[in-house]
């Protein structure tokens, strides 16, 4: 998905996303049996993946160097951790709850909110400050300024040095390991409460 927003541009790319990801979550409220399930929630996974590469390159192409790594961490913070936690009070507390609606009718709710995402991202976002019409001269040099001078030569060049691959395997052993620990306290320390502790929830929200 990176890739594919190296070739099209993470403006187009981005929009795209959105829509297979709506298009996902609305497959899964009629899914069916275990494997159309499990299909809509790997197409989700698959689309939802294309959303942090190609954030990452508009914050290259958009903000100076001394502003990126704050960037990230704002998208990682807000939209990735609070989006997250987020998420169980939209969907249980004001859509279940509040307005009533079936878990199957929540999830087409939702995806058609990221169907207007789409489309609002489709019309505001550019690849490149000099694309965009809402950006003037002095903004685009300064930050074509603001990244020549903080170039450190090309594209990144895949190896097979094995530092090189050893440093990759980490990377991607340390993720997979992270998001274990996040479905392990989230779903799976609960249910072993409720089922083996017998821990339960009373109406009120209590233990």
């Amino acid at each position: 998905m990176g890739y594919l927003g190296d070739v099209a541009g993470p403006a187009l790319v981005l929009p795209l996303v959105a829509i297979a990801w709506s298009g996902a979550l609305s497959a899964t409220g009629m899914a069916t049996g275990f494997w159309s399930l499990a299909s809509t929630r790997l197409g989700f996974g698959i689309a939802q993946a294309g959303a942090y590469p190609n954030l990452t390159k508009l914050t290259r192409n958009w903000f100076a160097p001394s502003n990126r790594t704050t960037m990230q961490g704002l998208v990682a913070s807000f939209s990735g951790r609070a989006g997250g936690a987020c998420a169980s009070i939209i969907v249980g507390t004001v859509l279940m709850g509040a307005l009533g609606l079936g878990w199957r009718a929540t999830l087409f709710c939702i995806a058609a909110f990221g169907v207007l995402l789409a489309v609002a991202l489709r019309y505001v976002l550019r690849d490149r400050p000099d694309e965009h019409p809402w950006t003037n001269a002095a903004e685009v040099r300064l930050l074509e300024d603001a990244s020549e001078s903080s170039e450190s030569g090309g594209a990144i060049r895949y190896s097979r040095d094995p530092a090189a691959l050893t440093s990759l395997a980490a990377l991607l052993g340390h993720m997979l390991l992270s998001a274990f620990a996040n479905a392990l306290y989230v779903y799976w320390i609960p249910l072993f409460l409720e089922e083996d502790k017998g821990v339960h929830e009373d109406l009120h929200g209590h233990l």
